[in-house]
């Protein structure tokens, strides 16, 4: 969490090592430790900037993200924004979007 009860949580990064993340994935790519920016960060990371862009269309309007759902629970508006539909033929195997 970054925040708490709306106030700025403290919080120390981790120094970068001395590495470029292109080589930082080669060596993950090669079984050698994760990169700094690896899925599990990243990802989280991209959904908090998209969910900014979402937010952006709904100036003054207080918006309570569920990231298990990835809905706008008191806001249904906002959630024709959060998934898009495959072209039929484009679609994924085993990945629901509902």
């Amino acid at each position: 969490q970054v925040f708490v009860d709306g106030k700025l949580k403290d919080v120390t990064l981790p120094d970068m090592p001395e590495q470029n993340h292109w080589h930082q994935w080669v060596d993950a790519a090669l079984g050698g430790s994760q990169t700094q920016s690896n899925f599990g960060f990243a990802g989280r990371m991209c959904e908090i900037l998209s969910l900014g862009a979402l937010a952006s269309r709904f100036p003054n309007q207080k918006l309570a993200y569920d990231a298990r759902k990835m809905t706008f629970p008191d806001f249904p508006e906002a959630n024709q924004y959060v998934r898009g539909a495959y072209r039929s033929g484009w679609d994924v195997p085993g990945l629901e979007l509902s």
